[in-house]
Order: C-alpha cells, then structure tokens, then sequence
C-alpha cells in the first residue's frame, strides 16, 4: 500500500477503511511521540491524542470543542486581538505558549499546523520547547505592550502582574472543564451567561469588587463598574468610585447602548461625552469614539455618568461575558496604552470571574439541588395523597433557598381578574390575564417569565410598597387546576440570578412530572383492568394435554404486563401452546402482548410451523415504526398422535422438559434471536419426542432474575432445584408451588412479572378400531 496524495491499495479496499476510519486513526495517533491535535475551520479541536492532552493538563474529552486558539496563544501569552491564527498554516514551526488551565501556568512549545486535503479540517503537531513551565505571572513582550509598570509608573496604585484572587486549581479546571463542556455541546453562550451570573448578589467572594478597584487604580480614574452578561444585556454587579451609586445603570442592553461597539471589535473603546445637535431631549445623550471620531446617541440608561471613559469587554474563549466601564467625572484625556493595559487586564478578569464563578455556581447549584431532592422525595411519597398546600409548601421551601419569597396568585371569579397575596401588603389586583402569563413558551408543563427590563412585571414589582425583583412561573395544572405564582426578592439586594431561575424551573418541571405520572398510574389502572377483562390469559380444553399457567404481576398498579400465555387446539390432532414476554409494562406492554398472542395464535392455525411463524412476527414488528420494543416468545406445535414437540425459542429462557417417571430434567436447547430487533434474524426450530407423562414448563425470566434482598439471583440453578424437588406434584399444583417458592426467596418483593406454565402430553386416547 503507498500513501500519498493517491492511495493505492494492493490488498484491497478493506486496507484503505482500516487506515481511514476513526477507529484506525486513534490508533495510529496513539504511535506518535508528537503531541497532535485535528480542528476545523473554526478552531475547534475535534480530535486529539493523549501527548496533546497531557501538554495542555487536560482530559481528551475536555479538550474536544474547544477553540485551539485559547489554548495556543502568542509567546507573550497575551491572545492576539486580530483575526486569524496564531501560527503559519504551512508546516513551518513556530514557537507559542501552551496555556495549561489546571495549574495556571504557560508552557514554551513548538507547533507546526497544515490543512488536511480539501476538508476544511486542519491538524497541528506540537512538542515543549523547554522542560521548565512559565508561570502565568508573566510581563508581556514589548513588540505587544510597553512593560506596565513603565506605562504605569505615574499612576498611584500598579499592578504588574494579574490578580490571583482564586488560587485554588479545581475551581480553575472547574471554569474550563465547564467552558469545555459549553463548547462541545454548541451551547456556550447560554452556560457561559448562566456561569457568569451565578457568582451571586452581593459578589460573596469579593472578586466584583476587587476587579473593578484594580482597574481603576491602575489608570488612575475616579470609577470603575462591572457589569456581567445576562439574558438580552449585562446587569452592573460592582461599582467603584466617586459617581453617586443610583446614577450608575443597573442594566445596559446588548445592542443600542454604549456597550455596542467595544462588545462588536471585542477591545477596549475610548468615548468622550458630547454636546450634538438635538439633545436637549433629557432621554437621550450623545457620545463620541475617540478612535475614529463618529458621535453616536444612546439612551440615557444606556450611558454610564462619565465625562471621559473606557468600555473593556472581558472575554472568556470566545465569549464576552463581562464588561467594565472605567472613566472620570469631568473630561479625560484618554490615552492608547491605556486601552492596552485594561486590554491585557480583562483578558486574565476573565479567568478569575470563571474561576470565582464556578465556585459560587457550585455552591449555590449543590444547596438548591440537595433542598430539591429533599422536597421532591417528600412529594413522591406522599403520592396521590399530595394536595394543593404540599406542593405551596414545597415552592416556598425552595425559594427561601435562593434568598426568595412566593407570592401566590389568585383568580376572582367575581371580579374575573387576577389577585395577589402579597407579606406584608395584604391583596392587591395583579394586572395580567391568563392569556398574557401563557405568552412564554410552555415546556413540560412550566413557563418561566423574567421581567423584561422596563417591562410591566418589573413595574409592578417595583411599584409593590417594598419594591421586589422576581420571576412568574406559570403551571398547566396541579392538584387539579392551573398555578401561578411569583418567586421574587427585595429589589435592593438585586436581581434573581438565571441560575437560581433556571434551578428553580426545573424543580418545578420535576413537580409536575410526579403529578402527571400519578394521573398517569391511576388512569392505567383503570385501562388494565378492562384489558384484563377483555383480552386475559387463558388456557383451552385439549385432548391429549393437561395444563396449567399463572401470572403475577410485580406491582400493585400493574394488573397487566407484558408476560402472556396461551393453549390453542387446531385441527389434525395438533395444538399449539404459546408463552412470551413483551418488554416494558402497563397498558402499552399489555397491548403488544395482546397483539402478539393473537397473530402467533393466527399464524399457527394457518398451519405455519413455530419458526416460520415467529419470523412472520418479527417482520410485523418491524413493519410499524411505532413498535419501538421487541419481545422473547415460546412457541411450539404438539402433534397429539405421535407427541413430536416442534418449537421455537425465540430469545426466551430455554424451556425444561420434565420426565416426572424417571425424575430426570432435559432442556430444550434450540435457540433464536429476539423479536422486533434485526430483520435479518434467523430462526430455527428445535424437535424433541415426548412420552405419554412427560411436561414441559415454560417461565419468563422474571422468575430466574428474582433476587434476595441482599442482591442474590434466583437463576436458572435455583428454578431446577426447585423443579427437583417437586417433580413428583400433580402437573396442576406445579406453577404453584415454584412461585411460591420465589416469595420465600425474595421475601414477596418480586422485581419483574413472573409468568409459569406446565404441559402434561397425556396421549391421544382414539377411538376404538382407529389406526394411526
């Protein structure tokens, strides 16, 4: 075989797939000593060995999906604000940093990258250039910035190295595993948001208001603020500063504001206030970029209280999760290195909000989720038991976690408008109609609606005698009737993070589950029931044969499953006897197995031998996409004249064939595949003779996987000897007497429906004067 811009193949097309496929391409990646990793057009790393791993101090499952360019960054180890790639594409080498999230340190390396073919996909190779790491707290070269402490030195307070506000390395690798985790699953934008907010109101760590009092201290500037990324906008988390507190945005939306155009160029952006034509209306306010000159009219809550500032976006990867503004009150001049400084500054703000971030993120996600689980099982247990005030109970349980009230939500029927029990403030009209609460979209049932910033929820809120921030959660239905209530806080300790919401929701969503599936049980309870009566197991009279078959059910609301049984006499001295299991349980399972019986029962009647038949089945399966199960059946064809047994097994625990005269046990070892699985499956039948006294008993699997308390099986050594012993009983007593002893075994707590049935072949008595 030659390799090259041909593949020839001298052994065949099989040669070039085991060269091709994934599978061979591990393995020959798992040869080379290089470090190696594959990306796309995108720089996401879509592959990658173990030797690129161990470089960046990552798993490879964490490094899937992240952007190659955050990890490979310029010597300085500053990311390059240009568009493009940090190394050539060519094959020549270069020298980069290797950034290593879990330790915090940048390592020296020597990387090499080409395109692979036509593909739009790439691969690079990269080595350590030198055996000692670079620790983090590097000086940026000066062909990027000036050294910052030169730059700084007229400034009061300098800072030469980023903050380490969070050392510790878990919480770090915690901020990129799940930064990893975002991209990999096309979902950065909503988990980064989520992350970045969930350092909590009040920033308990202390990492908001540390960030915003360095970077003003390093240029010098009478204030600082920060703002992080929220749904649609950023909500101000810290401020620093001489500018009164209330005069300072608390929210600034993505788009028309003044956060636009640094957020678009992804780099800090100069602005200068301006007096432009037309803005005497008190609305609006004019400001210019100072790099390129253009006035531009915002909002006046769209605008930060300076004359002179900067607007720095904080990027993680590829996200922006944060922005600061820092300026002064009266006119600046803003200088270039500035710009730069605070530039390098946000780019390691980034990773310590990530870090502190994650952090508080943990904490507060592990608090809500153990109160959830501990309400959630106290709900399940009560069962159909649970009324309107338990699920209340729970709701108000869980918003005291987040540092939340409930306020409950009433319909007057007389007034036909709805109420609104609020602590402290008695009944007051709430000014939304059903239709207007339902407008967000449902999913399983909740509808979570934020108060749009300016919106009429966040009016009526702040217009409540203590003003509140919250969200509304809609349900379709508990206990009976649709719910609605408000989850909200004291407007002054801030805003509901969307974490808190998103948790909030989703327990809420679990609620609802629990219900419907009560209903859900009740209801089938009802459907088995007449199933039970409609379409129940039964055994024919035959000539020829004695038998006897019972089914238990596992569970209480189970009255049918999918364990089925029948004895069916058909013309010619014949009879067919059938016994299966459908997987799942309840009224779907019932209604397979009820299907199932019937065509088998069919099937045999038009003469078609236990094989043919049961092939015949499995096409029926696999002819309704609906039928997403499969089933294991016995079915077998007695010839009452001369006993010849000709059955099929298919995927079904082999039957015992009894010889009760001799006290011996024989199995029946003919075996095929499943029903409803493979279309290609094959299926054989099995034969066997049998002698007038001889029984066959057939059993579903949930008798051999009976367990003990302790975890011990019943299995199939535990179903013969209790065969063993009672292979002297009446055919009828049989089935019996084996589930009795699977009760003593498990002490009554059967895991699976159990069906048994036992054949006794009798012998046809003929009349006299006929010959066989």
């Amino acid at each position: 075989m030659i390799l090259g811009n041909t593949i020839t193949a001298g052994s065949g097309q099989e040669c070039i797939g085991a060269f091709t496929s994934l599978g061979g391409v591990f393995n020959i990646l798992s040869l080379v000593t290089d470090a190696v990793a594959g990306y796309d057009m995108d720089g996401n790393i879509i592959l990658a060995n173990e030797n690129f791993a161990d470089l960046c101090g990552l798993s490879r499952q964490q490094l899937m999906g992240i952007d190659v360019r955050s990890l490979l960054l310029p010597p300085s180890g500053v990311p390059s604000r240009r568009c493009g790639w940090p190394f050539p594409m060519d094959g020549e080498p270069v020298t980069l940093s290797c950034r290593r999230p879990a330790s915090g340190t940048l390592l020296p390396v020597v990387v090499r990258a080409k395109p692979l073919g036509e593909s739009d996909c790439f691969v690079l190779t990269a080595r350590a250039a030198e055996s000692v790491q670079v620790p983090v707290t590097y000086v940026p070269e000066r062909s990027e910035v000036a050294n910052i402490r030169d730059l700084a030195a007229t400034r009061r307070c300098v800072t030469t190295a980023p903050l380490n506000l969070v050392g510790n390395a878990d919480a770090r690798l915690a901020a990129d595993e799940l930064a990893a985790s975002a991209f990999a699953n096309g979902e950065s934008s909503r988990l980064l948001h989520e992350l970045v907010s969930a350092a909590g109101t009040g920033d308990p760590s202390g990492v908001h208001d540390l960030l915003t009092a360095e970077l003003r201290s390093v240029v010098d500037a009478d204030a600082a603020a920060l703002y992080l990324a929220e749904e649609g906008g950023f909500v101000l988390k810290s401020f620093s500063g001489g500018v009164p507190h209330g005069a300072v945005p608390t929210f600034i939306d993505r788009e028309g504001s003044v956060a636009e155009l640094p957020l678009e160029q992804t780099r800090t952006v100069a602005f200068d206030r301006a007096k432009a034509p037309g803005d005497d209306d008190p609305d609006f306010v004019s400001v210019v970029d100072k790099a390129t000159g253009t006035a531009l009219r915002y909002g006046v809550r769209q605008v930060p209280p300076l004359a002179s500032f900067f607007v720095v976006p904080v990027i993680f990867g590829t996200m922006v999760v944060a922005f600061s503004v820092v300026g002064w009150i009266a006119p600046h001049a803003l200088h270039g290195h500035d710009a730069k400084v605070l530039d390098i500054l946000s780019y390691h703000h980034a990773t310590e909000l990530m870090t502190a971030a994650a952090s508080a993120q943990s904490r507060s996600s592990e608090q809500i989720q153990n109160v959830s689980s501990e309400l959630l099982v106290s709900i399940e247990e009560k069962g159909p038991r649970v009324r309107a005030e338990d699920y209340l109970s729970a709701f108000e349980t869980l918003a005291g976690a987040v540092g939340c009230e409930v306020i409950t939500l009433y319909f007057n029927q007389g007034r036909r408008v709805f109420e609104a029990e609020v602590p402290g403030q008695g009944i007051v009209d709430f000014p939304f109609t059903r239709r207007q609460m339902e407008e967000g979209e449902m999913d399983d049932g909740v509808t979570l609606v934020s108060p749009a910033k300016g919106g009429e929820l966040e009016a009526w809120l702040s217009a409540l005698e203590t003003p509140r921030t919250g969200f509304l959660m809609v349900v379709d239905r508990l206990a009976g009737r649709p719910r609605n209530f408000l989850v909200v806080r004291d407007a002054a300790l801030g805003p509901v993070d969307s974490l808190e919401a998103t948790l909030y929701k989703r327990f809420v969503q679990d609620v609802y589950r629990l219900e419907c599936r009560e209903t859900q049980q009740a209801q089938e309870t009802f459907i088995s029931r007449t199933l039970q009566t409609g379409i129940g197991n039964n055994l024919q009279r035959v000539d020829g044969l004695t038998a006897k078959a019972i089914y238990n059910s596992a569970t209480e609301t189970a009255y049918v499953g999918g364990d089925f049984y029948d004895l069916i006499q058909l013309p010619e001295h014949r009879a067919c006897i059938i016994l299966g299991d459908v997987a799942g349980k309840g009224v779907q399972a019932a209604s397979v197995s009820a299907a199932v019986r019937t065509s088998l029962g069919a099937y045999a009647w038009e003469g078609l031998m236990p094989a043919h038949a049961v092939r015949s089945l499995n096409d029926f399966f696999l002819g309704f996409s609906s039928l997403e199960t499969f089933a294991t059946v016995f079915m077998g064809v007695i010839d009452l004249s001369t006993g010849l047994l000709t059955y099929c097994s298919a995927g079904h625990p082999p039957a015992l064939l009894l010889h009760p005269q001799d006290g011996d046990i024989e199995l029946l070892s003919e075996q095929s595949g499943v029903v409803g699985a493979f279309r290609e499956m094959v299926y054989r039948d099995g034969r066997v003779r049998l002698r007038p006294g001889d029984e066959v008993l057939l059993y579903t699997d949930g008798a051999t996987e009976a367990r003990k308390p302790d975890g011990t099986f019943f299995c199939e050594i535990g179903l013969r000897d209790t065969v063993v012993r009672n292979i002297d009983a009446p055919v009828e007593e049989l089935p019996e007497r084996i589930l009795s002893t699977l009760f003593d075994f498990t002490e009554s707590h059967l895991d699976d429906d159990v069906a048994l049935m036992t054949v006794r072949y009798d012998g046809l008595r003929r009349p006299e004067g006929e010959v066989a």
